[in-house]
């Protein structure tokens, strides 16, 4: 569409682009073309950001209760996967995607934890409560896949006091500034 108008405009006999560039940016050129280059990388990139972040929001499950049919969206899913994983005190941080395979809930769990606990064990007790959630809670009898990745193992410390250091951190650089 620009392009067409560009056209246009150079084709009038009323306004011609190529004497407006030359006008306003004859010693300048290349600050023209970065420019425009600029402004389209801009454009495409905040089309491309509307386009994906929108779409996740969308995306849900479908059950079907006495009443009616019922939508979860799977950012609600993200969101109360990652409370569930938090409740546990071996666990410092957590991000959860959850997503749809055929007809499975696959909920990748990425997650920082403290030393001093037998890893395997923690990491099926989170499986088995998230896993509860799904089937109790949901009541979805599909075949679910719960994958963790530990991206990190401190060493250990009481989860109280490194969120008290994270806040103290926080408080200390507002004042700061």
């Amino acid at each position: 569409m620009a392009i067409g108008v560009v056209l246009i405009l150079n084709n009038s006999s009323l306004f011609s682009f190529q004497f407006f560039v030359e006008d306003y940016f004859k010693e300048n050129m290349e600050l023209f073309y970065l420019t425009i280059g600029i402004v389209f990388f801009v454009v495409s990139f905040l089309a491309t950001y509307v386009t994906f972040s929108s779409h996740k929001k969308d995306k849900a499950i479908t059950l079907y209760g006495k009443f009616g049919e019922i939508k979860i969206a799977l950012y609600a899913l993200e969101d109360y996967i990652k409370r569930i994983c938090l409740k546990e005190p071996f666990i410092k941080t957590v991000s959860v995607n959850v997503f749809l395979k055929k007809k499975n809930i696959v909920a990748k769990i990425k997650a920082v934890i403290c030393s001093g606990y037998n890893i395997p064990e923690i990491i099926s007790k989170i499986q088995i409560n998230v896993k509860g959630f799904l089937e109790n809670d949901l009541n979805f009898s599909e075949e679910s896949e719960i994958k963790i990745f530990i991206s990190k193992i401190l060493p250990s410390e009481d989860k109280k006091n490194i969120a008290l250091k994270e806040k103290e951190e926080k408080e200390s650089n507002y004042y700061e500034q």
